[in-house]
C-alpha cells in the first residue's frame, strides 16, 4: 500500500511539473492607435518561450473586422520568422472578402536559429485600417495553422478585441475648450 501511494505521488509530481512546463500561447491585439482617418493594430503572438523551443516558424490566420466601419488599407509583417533579416521567407497578406484578411508566413531559418533567437512576444503584422465611419467592430482571429520550429502544431489561444471608432475633432474641441477655461482662470 505505501509503495502505492509513493507511486501516485510521483506521477502526480511528474503531471503537475509538466503542466507547468507547457506554455500558454495567446494571440490577441494591441491597443488600437487611432487617428481622424484610421486605426493602426498589431496582431501579437505571446507566451513562446524565449530563446527556447517552441519558437514559430509558420502561421495561417484570417482576422475578421466589420467592412461597413473599416477598410484594410495597409499591412506590414513583422520580423521575428526571419532571425537574420533576409527577407526570403514565403508570405501573403491577401483580403479574402470584405471584412477577412488572410495573413500567411512561413519561415525558411533552421529551427535552431528561431528557438535561440526569437522573442517570447512579438508582432505578427501591423494592420492599418481607414476609417469608412465611426461606430464598434469586433476583431476577431481565426486561427486555421501554427506550426513550430520542428514543424509540429502549436495550439493558442484566440483573443477577440472591439475597436470604437469616435470622432477626434470634437474630442479636440473639448481638450481646447477646458485649456482655454484654465487660461482665463489663472490669469484672473
Amino acid at each position: 500500500m505505501y509503495r502505492y501511494g509513493r507511486y501516485l505521488l510521483c506521477v502526480l509530481a511528474l503531471l503537475l511539473n509538466s503542466q507547468q512546463a507547457m506554455a500558454t500561447i495567446n494571440l490577441g491585439f494591441s491597443t488600437p492607435l487611432q487617428t481622424a482617418k484610421s486605426l493602426d493594430v498589431e496582431l501579437i503572438v505571446s507566451g513562446l518561450t524565449e530563446a527556447n523551443a517552441p519558437s514559430l516558424s509558420a502561421y495561417d490566420i484570417d482576422i475578421l473586422f466589420d467592412s461597413a466601419h473599416l477598410q484594410l488599407a495597409a499591412t506590414e509583417l513583422g520580423n521575428q520568422l526571419d532571425v537574420y533579416g533576409l527577407g526570403e521567407n514565403i508570405s501573403s497578406v491577401q483580403l479574402m472578402q470584405p471584412g477577412r484578411v488572410n495573413v500567411y508566413e512561413l519561415s525558411l531559418d533552421w529551427a535552431e536559429d528561431l528557438n535561440s533567437l526569437q522573442a517570447a512576444n512579438f508582432s505578427l503584422a501591423s494592420l492599418h485600417f481607414d476609417i469608412l465611419k465611426n461606430g464598434s467592430s469586433a476583431l476577431q482571429i481565426i486561427i486555421n495553422e501554427l506550426v513550430d520550429g520542428e514543424g509540429n502544431i502549436l495550439h493558442a489561444d484566440s483573443l477577440t478585441s472591439s475597436v470604437t471608432t469616435v470622432p477626434l475633432p470634437g474630442g479636440i474641441y473639448l481638450m481646447l475648450t477646458a485649456v482655454a477655461f484654465l487660461i482665463r482662470k489663472s490669469q484672473a
